[in-house]
């Protein structure tokens, strides 16, 4: 991975692949485009993006970033809280 600080921060992560997408698309620089792509769905929808990390934080633990245990034991107390009801 070349952007480590990207396995924490989907911000990041989006603007970096987005920026890249779009560049492809050779619409100029106007943020007014930039919205015109994403709203067309000439970019990857953001769910997509960040599904696709964590799916392969799951399989790959070195792509793991640093709040990725913590999401999961703050996952576990959730569950733990749903079977109290």
């Amino acid at each position: 991975m070349t952007k480590p600080s990207t396995r924490d921060n989907d911000q990041e992560l989006l603007a970096i692949i987005w920026g890249q997408q779009f560049k492809k698309l050779e619409q100029g620089t106007h943020f007014i485009n930039f919205l015109e792509a994403l709203k067309s769905g000439k970019l990857t929808p953001a769910e997509s993006i960040t599904r696709a990390r964590r799916k392969i934080q799951e399989q790959n633990p070195a792509t793991r970033g640093k709040s990725y245990y913590q999401r999961q034991e703050h996952q576990s107390e959730i569950k733990g809280q749903l079977r109290a009801f």
